[in-house]
């Protein structure tokens, strides 16, 4: 049986996982678990981060747990798979507002909207 507080981290765009460890943190779960494995690992580290830094200031990491996981594959054939458990809770400070949206920036003349030279393709 799984239980509610874990959020497992697979292929899908990076917010879908924050927004759902969010969810269950303000669903009344004090304690979010973020488990991912293999390739996953980074972006349950970056799921954690983006929490604690964008939507949930006061939010810590209590415990981090990295395991080896012995898998079988359909065929009978075993394999060893790391994985990591992040285990997050709220805290006791405020949750972080939502940015304003930014206005596209304006060029020298006027001429609508610029883009940094730095994200060009030279």
């Amino acid at each position: 049986m799984v239980e509610d507080n874990f959020v497992f981290i697979g292929k899908k765009p990076l917010m879908s996982y924050v927004l759902a460890a969010l969810r269950q943190i303000n669903e009344g779960n004090r304690t979010v678990v973020i488990k991912a494995r293999g390739k996953s690992i980074s972006r349950a580290v970056d799921v954690a981060e983006v929490l604690k830094h964008q939507f949930l200031p006061s939010a810590t990491v209590d415990d981090v747990q990295i395991t080896t996981e012995l898998l079988t594959n359909p065929e009978g054939r075993e394999s060893r798979v790391s994985s990591i458990e992040i285990f997050m809770s709220r805290g006791e400070g405020p949750q972080a507002p939502f940015p304003p949206p930014r206005a596209p920036r304006e060029g020298p003349q006027g001429d609508g909207p610029q883009h940094d030279e730095e994200w060009e393709d030279h």
